[in-house]
């Protein structure tokens, strides 16, 4: 026993050494949280302070990546080599080899079932009933029927060898978009289904088991209770160290390759820390060394004035806008839509209600995408909507409400002032009309009023009776999004103040095609229509001819205007002046860039 004793205290002295003297040359970056949940591995939690830690931990190692300009772009660090084939029928097979070089945190090789596995494991019902949400394997050749449980296997996945493996785009989801189906990291099958393996046939893949008592239900039950909160075995540049007081450490992964660019982490340890995000003084005394995500305006003026701190800015991928219903009442004619547009003075409102911290848009798009870059003499020459009664009544005066109440006489825009009665009507004596929805606080005032402080003095000036409505959001959703269900005589508002972020690879067919179900500004437009079908069924290589058609939507989308845009939010990082490489854009968050940032003294 004192024998034991004593190598055991030999041991502990020496790792606690050795710990010393690593400890001296470690970095540790700092990054403020205002909350985690815990929610570490994929397909649990929507928090975006722990997407960071999913990132971190897996999804470096996808089959195609998201850039810092919204491109998907093939990960050559993964893929040794592609072979891409058509089938008669428009699927599209995908065959991948990765490079023999990957490796799990725990040094094990990454190989193509690992691949394989995190479809099969991810796109079945049982993962779901085990609380994960995800929609890996969507737009693969008989997604629906392996998620469904109507077939065993998933018919467009293929095991070919031990590095090797094939997708298959069905027919539908074949085209420009096709790339997005394709970013698919590994999961790892020896750690999360030990007894399973895959079989793979001409009918599609599937897991088994010699074990006769194994099931997937069981297993990702297993997993959703353990590798949750504690992960394991990882494939990011980072390591799950701890998690406690909401705040996670990550080291450093020796066996990392490389991030798509080449790079590996230059931080020893990533610790994400629970912190108040508008707390610039954390800031600056180096309590932190980042702060992410800060909305921009006034808020940040003390960080700007701060010598131990640098900010990064960068714009939403989206924008806050007054909403259409672009078949009922007044709004179902395109000109109305404009005028409404051109009586909103923008810069106006990005001064007081925005705090200055806001951009101007012209269209259905981010600044930060490759398509606005490529073409931004273009898209800014777009009418800018800039207040103009003048050109408000003029776009009118081409529209059913033209007359004064009897129908028949002209309106003249010189009769019309902002506290007046005078407004237009149609030929059938309608007058205009506009039930218009915002948010309220609680207790039936507006909680946001870009619009009605714009609106309701200019709105009289072109004969606009201009209604303003609040609601709670909820509440506000449901009338959007159901309005018009409802029978006749109980649809009632026109329009909405509402915001929205476009997805990093954004299909504009899904809410403005005229047959799509989720066209929920109602907007049926030819025009529109062929341009967004064109634009969705060119190749993924067809990169500037899709950026011509882009073009050709921005410029049509803003002379139909469903949606008449206002501004897009800017946020900012704040970090310490001794980090370089810290930053987030509309696409990536500066946990994709960590292998670019620094820490010096």
């Amino acid at each position: 026993m004192k024998r034991f004793l004593a190598l055991a205290l030999i041991l502990l002295i020496s790792i606690s050494l050795v710990g010393c003297s690593d400890d001296k040359d470690d970095v540790t970056l700092v990054v403020g949280s205002s909350y985690l949940r815990g929610d570490f591995i994929p397909g649990f939690g929507t928090n975006p302070h722990d997407e960071w830690v999913k990132t971190l931990l897996y999804e470096f190692y996808s089959l195609y990546v998201l850039t810092d300009v919204g491109e998907i772009v093939l990960n050559e660090t993964v893929v040794k080599n592609q072979d891409i084939v058509a089938d008669g029928e428009g699927n599209k097979t995908y065959t991948f080899e990765i490079h023999p070089d990957l490796k799990w945190n725990n040094g094990e090789p990454i190989l193509a079932q690992d691949y394989v596995f995190a479809l099969l494991w991810s796109a079945s019902m049982n993962w779901e009933y085990a609380g994960a949400s995800s929609t890996l394997g969507e737009g693969l050749l008989g997604y629906l029927d392996y998620r469904e449980g109507t077939r065993d296997r998933f018919a467009g996945v293929q095991l070919l060898d031990k590095y090797k493996f094939s997708l298959t785009i069905a027919a539908d989801a074949s085209g420009f978009f096709e790339t997005s189906y394709l970013t698919i990291y590994p999961l790892p099958l020896a750690c999360w289904a030990a007894e399973a393996k895959i079989d793979s046939s001409p009918g599609g893949a599937q897991l088994i088991s010699e074990n006769p008592k194994w099931t997937l239900d069981f297993d990702t039950w297993r997993i959703a209770q353990t590798q949750h909160y504690v992960p394991t075995v990882t494939s990011g540049p980072y390591s799950f160290e701890s998690f406690a007081n909401c705040t996670v450490t990550l080291k450093a992964n020796p066996y990392f390759k490389s991030d798509y660019k080449g790079r590996k982490p230059q931080v020893d340890y990533v610790v994400i820390s629970k912190i108040d995000s508008y707390d610039f003084a954390a800031c600056s005394n180096g309590e932190v060394d980042a702060l992410t995500d800060i909305d921009v305006g006034y808020s940040v003026e003390e960080a700007l004035l701060n010598e131990a701190v640098d900010v990064a800015y960068h714009p939403r991928n989206g924008f806050g806008g007054m909403y259409f219903h672009c078949d009922f009442g007044p709004v179902q004619h395109k000109e109305v839509r404009l005028a409404l547009a051109y009586l909103l003075d923008r810069q106006e409102i990005i001064e007081n209600n925005y705090d200055g911290g806001a951009l101007r848009i012209n269209g259905l798009y981010g600044m930060e995408q490759w398509m606005y870059i490529e073409n931004k003499a273009a898209i800014d020459a777009l009418p800018g909507f800039d207040l103009d009664v003048a050109k408000a009544n003029d776009l009118l005066d081409q529209s059913p409400y033209r007359f004064e109440a009897d129908g028949k006489t002209p309106f003249d825009a010189a009769r019309a002032t902002a506290d007046g009665d005078y407004y237009r009507h149609s030929a059938q004596g309608e007058r205009l009309v506009i039930n218009h929805l915002e948010v309220e606080d609680g207790g039936g005032l507006m909680q946001f009023e870009p619009i009605p402080s714009q609106l309701l003095p200019n709105a009289p000036l072109a004969g606009i009776d201009w209604q303003l409505h609040v609601l709670a959001f909820n509440s506000i959703l449901d009338h959007f999004y159901y309005g018009p269900t409802l029978p006749e005589g109980e649809r009632l508002y026109h329009s909405f103040y509402l915001s929205v972020n476009l997805s990093a690879v954004f299909d504009p067919y899904l809410s403005y095609h005229s047959e799509s179900e989720n066209n929920i500004v109602r907007i049926s437009d030819p025009e529109l229509d062929e341009i967004m079908e064109k634009m969705r069924k060119l190749d993924p290589q067809a990169k500037n001819e899709f950026a011509a058609e882009w073009v050709k939507f921005q410029t049509r989308w803003n002379q139909v205007l469903p949606v008449a845009p206002l501004v897009s939010n800017v946020y900012c990082d704040v970090f310490r002046k001794e980090v370089s490489g810290f930053y987030t854009t509309s696409f990536t968050s500066w946990a994709d860039n960590i292998c670019g940032i620094t820490k010096g003294e």
